[in-house]
């Protein structure tokens, strides 16, 4: 089973994306074992290409961005 941190990033306020990368580095750091995952809008992922996570696209059908974090929790293979 895998385990997860995910976060969203919507918008186009660049400190959260700072805040995420951030937390990706100490993420990696202190949870090695664990997944991070940035669910982002795709004109922020030029800005997240070069740190240690998974970064993916918008979840369809998900229209508020603050809840595509929760994607995880639907995922059979997370624990």
């Amino acid at each position: 089973m895998k385990k997860v941190i995910a976060v969203s990033l919507w918008g186009n306020d660049l400190r959260y994306v700072k805040g995420a990368i951030k937390n990706a580095h100490l993420a990696a750091e202190h949870y090695s074992d664990w997944e991070f995952r940035i669910y982002a809008e795709p004109h922020l992922h030029e800005y997240l290409k070069h740190i240690s996570a998974v970064v993916l696209s918008p979840i369809e059908g998900w229209a508020n961005g603050r809840f595509w974090r929760f994607a995880p929790a639907f995922e059979s293979d997370v624990s």
